[in-house]
């Protein structure tokens, strides 16, 4: 099944429970229908349908809070074994009861009641199991399971039809309802996954209507909802309508039952077939567009032929698409939401959206049949209007739904952005939170309470936290409310042993005025609270001049070690907290050590709050230093177009240290006046220092770009950047696989088991994260509107979660070239570093660039690999390490590339002698 459907460790289970859970609800659900439109169609007229279609939207109402209240209180997974077990037992006593005109009205809207209720706490069950690529891989699987069902269930009554009547299919609907309850009650469901959150625990769907009007996703697939209700029902209605005038009564029953086996059986190729198909490469939205545009085909066909055919096709594509490919993209736009959000607004989904357009649809169509408008045609008419409707609203959702994912990856929480208006239940479930021993948890409710504008209701006696984490970012926003109550616990910090908890408590001080606590830190035993004790008092005795401050000039005047660390530190908070007036500060510690190590970092990220010219000269001579180089480029960016002339000034001048000159160009784009451009800046070709700039250029990341009085922005051809990113990111595989090969535990030996070996793989880690590095700051050059670097960090340091919205991301972006966009995909996604480098190489084909990625059976084949490497030091590595595994054909094949490149015994202390005797005891 793996090899087929993409199941990875840990997740066949799951997958297998729920496709079987829904596979037996949806086989009950298709017997009972079975019966259901038989019975009515043959005992009633069709136009008692839409009465039907009101009561059931009314009653669905009641029915989806009384199903949230249960979900709340009970468990998810109880509440849905306690509904199917409920269905069974209506049932039976369905069946018992005299089949009359009332039964068979209430068994509609009991048949009705049930697939809501039914599916709605199916796929809040299953819907927070997954991530989104979990989703992606997994729903289509599960998917597959109800269509089955319905398949079976359809074919399952035509056989049964044969031998029984129509109302025994009653039973056999209770007992695939009692198999789904047994199976229901062994789904593993993780304890975080169980409940719904307390913010669900309403009393009535009206409290929950507060998240459409700030969201403007959630009115999209309101909107996508409402109307593909309505284009369902109307092609429902032609669809019974019709068979109610081609059949006899007792016709219904057996063309019903075999027109949903057949439908169902089309459904169940299109989710096997498919569904997987497209969602990969049409994405999500382009996956609810399918059927829509089905619907608008049938109302077409209708409009124009006005026959039973294309009444029975509409109904056909609807059955086909709706619970195959439509249900997994569904569920699939909807798992980006914040978990709180989405358990809010889905039960309003199928029970207000969809039961209310249900609703106000079928009194349309009454209102068209008490006039004689209800002809095949007329309505054909309505169905392609609203299914052109409904098209609109999913082609206008695909920009929301991205930017969930920009925002989520941006901000590196869930989808959704910072906290919204928090009720009762939302505050107590942060007050909770408070209370965890995990301080991260902590910290994540502190900052909800903070980004809600809700920082009075953080209690002061998070002070006594444990954590120097909590503390410190508790005392920040503790000092930002206009409330004293956290003082006195804040003046005992100021003798806490961790030196930033210190810090943090003489900043939340002095923030309100308390220089006596202030005055404290000045007699710390750490350098960085002394300087934040005299940065909060010169800033409040000299705050137009602080370099006159006492406490300000001891430190610039101190020698020695002590001064140095001392003037560090004070760069550090001006670096933070600091305005123009501390410039002449820092043009003071430049003038004493502006080449020490790790100051020009602090002076630029001094510099760059205010983007003094002063400082660009000291700057640029800083671009070459390792040290913070980054921070430099960003302060040097800042100044725009002075720090453009500048840098060109420096490039042309001879006396430029080289690798300052090889830094120009990465900042000059960032900073050049703002003019169209399709290429490489004018004046950076030529020669062989043409070409080092340009590639450096090319492996810089363009952040944001300002605008000239035209709004024009810079912009560099996108392929050539592109292409860029493919020979990083072939790289970055290569990488992959040798650093798996050599760790490979089914080998004898592993590169672990020597110390060279050890050194050998932290440089092929090294490389494989920089040529992974690169691809990202081209791909950001081809696409500067996109904010790659996030997406970078999520891939190489996030959660689950974070991966998962990276790789949604991913797949959004417009890469011209396949090839290049599924490599950069295979970055975020979670799997055995033996199938990413097999999927690589699938996605390059027969390009030249597979053969670049090998497949190593082992430790031995990549050694080999290696010690051919172009570069000396990988090469030189790879034969220490051969030669101290003690294998006699690696020995043989080091001693030989270390004869044959006598360079790499200049790499390392070789000691011949050793190895040589080495080997030869052997």
């Amino acid at each position: 099944m793996r090899r087929v459907v993409d199941i990875r460790e840990g997740e066949l289970r799951p997958t297998l429970h729920l496709a079987g859970l829904l596979a037996l609800l949806i086989a009950g659900h298709t017997v009972g229908e079975t019966a259901r439109d038989a019975l009515f169609l043959s005992r009633l007229p069709p136009e008692r349908l839409t009465l039907v279609y009101v009561l059931l939207a009314a009653l669905s109402l009641a029915v989806g809070a009384a199903t949230a209240a249960l979900a709340t209180r009970f468990g998810r997974r109880a509440a849905l074994v306690v509904t199917l077990a409920v269905c069974a037992a209506g049932a039976v006593a369905l069946f018992l009861a005299p089949l009359g005109p009332v039964t068979v009205f209430v068994l509609y809207l009991a048949s009705g009641i049930a697939g809501t209720v039914l599916t709605l706490q199916f796929w809040m069950l299953a819907g927070p199991l997954f991530t989104v690529a979990q989703g992606k891989r997994l729903l289509g699987p599960v998917a597959a399971g109800g269509v089955l069902g319905a398949a079976c269930g359809g074919g399952a009554s035509a056989l049964a039809l044969r031998a029984v009547p129509t109302s025994a299919l009653l039973l056999l609907a209770a007992g695939l309802f009692v198999g789904a309850a047994a199976l229901a009650a062994r789904v593993p469901v993780p304890p975080a996954a169980e409940r719904a959150p307390q913010a669900t625990r309403r009393t009535w769907w009206r409290g929950d209507l507060a998240a459409l009007r700030k969201d403007r996703f959630v009115l999209l697939v309101a909107a996508m909802t409402t109307l593909g209700t309505a284009t369902a029902l109307v092609a429902d209605y032609l669809f019974k309508s019709t068979a109610a005038r081609s059949f006899q009564p007792q016709e219904l029953g057996s063309f019903f039952a075999t027109f949903y086996a057949v439908q169902n059986s089309v459904a169940l190729l299109v989710q096997v077939v498919v569904t997987g198909l497209l969602v990969r490469r049409i994405g999500v939205t382009g996956g609810l567009a399918v059927l829509p545009l089905l619907m608008c085909t049938g109302g077409l066909s209708g409009v124009v032929s006005g026959g039973a055919v294309a009444a029975f096709a509409a109904k056909g594509a609807d059955g086909s698409m709706r619970h195959s490919l439509h249900r997994v993209a569904s569920e699939l736009v909807l798992l980006p939401m914040r978990a709180e959000l989405r358990d809010r607004v889905k039960p309003l989904l199928d029970t207000l959206f969809g039961r209310g357009a249900q609703a106000l649809t079928a009194g349309a169509v009454l209102a068209l049949a008490s006039f004689g408008l209800d002809d095949p045609r007329t309505l054909s008419w309505v169905m392609l209007g609203l299914g052109l409707a409904w098209l609109a609203t999913v082609a206008a959702i695909r920009t929301p739904y991205v930017d969930l994912f920009r925002r989520a990856i941006a901000r590196g929480e869930l989808p959704g952005g910072a906290a919204d208006d928090l009720d009762v239940a939302a505050i107590e479930a942060v007050m909770e939170a408070l209370a965890s021993s995990d301080e991260q948890t902590v910290v994540a409710a502190i900052d909800v309470l903070h980004e809600s504008g809700r920082s009075r209701v953080l209690p002061a006696i998070i002070l006594y936290h444990a954590s120097p984490r909590v503390l410190e970012r508790a005392l920040v926003v503790l000092a930002s409310a206009e409330r004293r109550d956290w003082v006195p616990l804040a003046k005992k910090l100021v003798d806490h042993g961790e030196a930033g908890v210190r810090a943090c408590a003489l900043r939340a001080l002095a923030a309100i005025g308390d220089e006596p606590a202030v005055q404290r830190g000045l007699s710390d035993g750490d350098d960085r609270v002394r300087a934040c004790a005299a940065f909060f008092l010169a800033q409040r005795r000299a705050a137009e001049a602080p370099q006159q401050a006492p406490e300000i000039a001891l430190i610039l005047a101190r020698d020695g070690e002590e001064g140095a660390r001392a003037r560090a530190a004070l760069l550090g908070i001006i670096a933070e907290l600091g305005d123009a007036a501390w410039l002449p500060v820092v043009e003071a510690v430049v003038a004493r050590e502006g080449g020490a190590a790790g100051v020009p970092a602090l002076v630029a990220a001094a510099v760059l709050r205010t983007g003094d010219e002063r400082f660009l000269p000291y700057l640029i001579g800083q671009l070459g230093a390792n040290d913070g180089r980054g921070v430099i480029r960003d302060a040097v960016a800042a100044m725009g177009e002075p720090a453009f002339a500048a840098l060109t000034a420096a490039l042309e001048d001879g006396g430029t240290a080289p690798r300052v000159r090889l830094e120009i160009p990465r900042r000059s784009p960032s900073c050049a006046p703002r003019r169209p451009s399709t290429g490489s800046p004018r004046g950076w070709g030529g020669g062989q220092r043409g070409a080092a700039l340009q590639a450096a250029a090319r492996l810089e990341r363009l952040r944001q770009l300002g605008s000239d009085t035209s709004g024009a922005r810079l912009r560099f051809d996108r392929r050539m950047f592109e292409g860029e990113a493919r020979k990083n990111l072939v790289e970055h595989f290569r990488m992959v696989a040798l650093t798996d090969a050599l760790c490979r535990s089914g080998d004898d030996a592993r590169a672990e088991g020597t110390a060279v070996g050890r050194v050998l793989l932290g440089l092929l880690g090294d490389k494989r994260n920089q040529s992974l590095d690169r691809a990202f700051r081209a791909l950001q050059l081809g696409h500067p509107d996109e904010d790659l670097g996030s997406v970078q960090a999520a891939v190489t340091r996030g959660d689950k979660r974070a991966r998962a919205n990276a790789l949604e991301l991913l797949e959004a972006l417009p890469v011209s070239a396949a090839e290049t966009k599924e490599l950069v995909r295979l970055t975020a996604e979670e799997l055995p570093p033996a199938q990413s480098v097999a999927r690589a190489r699938r996605a390059l084909g027969s390009s030249p660039d597979a053969a670049r990625i090998e497949t190593h059976a082992g430790h031995h084949p990549a050694v080999l690999r290696l010690l051919e490497d172009r570069d000396d030091v990988v090469a030189a590595l790879a034969a220490y390490h051969a030669l101290d595994s003690g294998a006699a054909a690696l020995v043989r094949e080091a001693q030989g590339t270390l004869d044959a490149r006598p360079s790499l015994g200049n790499l390392g202390a070789r000691q011949p002698l050793a190895r040589e005797g080495r080997v030869n005891a052997r």
